[in-house]
């Protein structure tokens, strides 16, 4: 970023806690210019009304092409004297809370819709990506709570197989580890796959599975 044509983009996201404050989740570039408190989402204070903030507030693709002369850049005309940045592009999108990736050029009136067009498709791609990893954590997640669940419901049919499915799994896995880079990967997988193994035994009838003393 530095090194290119954009000094500086950074992805604020709000963190819902009713003072309408904004983190910085990510940045790259002249990073020097973003602080606490550099935008609010209330409308009623001065860093709540330039283009972040309205991002926010209407969902739709915000332009400052003039950051030097708009009224309502006042509160950051000083850092942006001293940055040298002279328009921005506030860019609205969602993974799991509502974010806003904003672009500064040292040029005015530098977003073109056709720039604009190619940096909001590069953001609704990184925007489904996050959806699926987070969706993919909450799903592994549940998972493994399930597999954990079958495991306790099968031991306590029979005593005398105790933890002998933990035991299978990280056999499994010790196994899995000094195997090709390949199988290496699968290690966590194989544990939690290997361990269920006696769940099955829940369809059996217990006489089978229960030694009488």
């Amino acid at each position: 970023m530095v090194n290119g044509r954009y000094p500086l983009a950074w992805i604020a996201t709000d963190v819902e806690d009713g003072r309408g404050t904004v983190e910085v989740s990510y940045s790259a570039g002249v990073v020097g210019y973003l602080h606490d408190g550099i935008v609010s989402l209330l409308p009623s204070e001065p860093n709540g009304i330039g283009p972040v903030a309205k991002c926010f507030r209407t969902q739709e693709v915000v332009i400052a092409g003039d950051l030097l002369n708009g009224e309502s850049y006042k509160f950051w005309r000083e850092q942006v004297q001293e940055f040298g940045f002279s328009s921005a592009v506030s860019i609205p999108f969602h993974t799991t809370r509502s974010h806003v990736l904003t672009i500064y050029d040292r040029h005015t009136i530098a977003f073109d819709q056709a720039i604009i067009t190619g940096i909001v498709e590069m953001t609704n791609t990184f925007a489904q990506r996050a959806q699926i990893l987070a969706t993919l954590a909450r799903v592994k997640s549940s998972l493994e709570g399930t597999i954990a669940s079958l495991g306790q419901l099968t031991e306590e049919r029979d005593r005398y197989t105790e933890g002998h499915q933990t035991r299978v799994g990280e056999l499994s896995a010790a196994i899995a580890r000094t195997s090709s880079s390949t199988v290496r990967q699968l290690t966590p997988s194989v544990s939690r796959a290997m361990s269920t193994m006696w769940e099955r035994s829940q369809y059996l009838p217990k006489s089978l599975l229960v030694r009488e003393n």
